[in-house]
């Protein structure tokens, strides 16, 4: 550091350093940060509240087609052959008074039971909003497929690590005490290709960061 202040001059190195720091942040630690989180989250989808969630959008679809059969009667039966000398009346069933009464009740049973339903869902999202939201649930339910693939991404990530470790550094070290435009050529290309390898996982992070449930639109949603 003291020689880059020598070299650059503080203005410069300290540009580059908060540079340097904003991609280690922005592409390594908050990424790495918002995974670790995120799979601290246990959503059991089998539990009481997902249930009333599926209910509740059964009971809505039900509601708004009883609603439209009151205002525009029921739906003709064209299942079988039409008969082009027939009328539109005559091929569809008859709506009365009692089968508008009908299905007046049926709304209302429909209503109650979502009224109900927004109650118990409420109290169950009061419940969880004060429940500790981090466990290892999610590692203690991993089937040996889901451990094999955690494994080979560590493995690959391990490799890819070594890899950069292993030529892209010393190579980088060279370049910097090149001896000639043509070895500095020669070099660069060297560096070039595991440095890709290394790149290529990174489009991981960027994943991660624009993600649709990822951590830009997550911070979006809380702001």
């Amino acid at each position: 550091m003291k020689q880059l202040f020598e070299i650059y001059g503080w203005p410069l190195t300290t540009l580059f350093s908060a540079c340097v720091a904003l991609w280690l942040t922005i592409l390594i630690v908050t990424p790495q940060f918002f995974m670790i989180e995120l799979s601290l989250r246990f959503e059991d989808r089998g539990d009481r509240l997902t249930k009333i969630v599926n209910d509740l959008d059964v009971l809505y679809r039900n509601k708004g087609t009883k609603e439209y059969d009151l205002v525009n009667g029921p739906a003709c039966n064209t299942t079988g052959i039409v008969n082009p000398m027939m009328t539109g009346d005559s091929s569809c069933a008859q709506f009365g008074e009692a089968d508008k009464l009908r299905l007046e009740q049926q709304v209302r049973e429909l209503e109650d039971r979502i009224q109900s339903l927004l109650v118990e869902e409420q109290n169950l999202k009061e419940i969880k909003a004060q429940q500790f939201p981090y466990s290892v649930r999610n590692y203690t339910a991993m089937t040996g497929l889901h451990a094999w693939t955690l494994t080979k991404t560590v493995a690959f990530a391990l490799i890819v690590t070594l890899i950069a470790l292993a030529a892209c550094y010393p190579v980088a070290y060279a370049v910097a005490l090149r001896s000639g435009p043509v070895k500095t050529v020669i070099l660069f290309t060297a560096l070039f290709v595991p440095y890709a390898v290394n790149e290529l996982m990174r489009i991981y992070a960027w994943l991660t960061v624009f993600d649709l449930h990822g951590l830009l639109n997550t911070l979006l949603a809380i702001v």
